[in-house]
C-alpha cells in the first residue's frame, strides 16, 4: 500500500508539474503583467492630466475676461455671467 501511495503521489505531482508552467515562466508572466499595468496606468494618468488641463483652460477662458471687466469697474460684481442684474 505504501508503494502504491508513493507512486500515485509521484504521478500526481508529475502531472501537476507538467500542467503548470515553470516558476521561471510564472515570474516572467507576473513581471509582464506588472509592466503592462504600469503602462496602462501611465496612459490613464496622462489622459486625466490633459483633461484637467483642458478644464482649467476653459475656466480661465470664461472667467479671466469677467475678472478683468470687474477690476476695471466696467462690470459690477452683482452682474451674472449671462449679463442680467440680480
Amino acid at each position: 500500500m505504501t508503494t502504491v501511495s508513493f507512486v500515485a503521489g509521484v504521478l500526481c505531482g508529475w502531472a501537476v508539474r507538467s500542467a503548470v508552467d515553470s516558476p521561471h515562466d510564472l515570474g516572467i508572466k507576473a513581471l509582464d503583467a506588472v509592466y503592462k499595468t504600469r503602462a496602462r496606468l501611465g496612459r490613464w494618468v496622462a489622459i486625466e492630466r490633459e483633461r484637467i488641463e483642458d478644464l482649467m483652460a476653459e475656466v480661465r477662458q470664461r472667467y479671466e475676461p469677467l475678472s478683468a471687466l470687474t477690476s476695471r469697474g466696467t462690470l459690477s460684481k452683482r452682474d451674472t455671467l449671462d449679463g442680467s442684474d440680480t
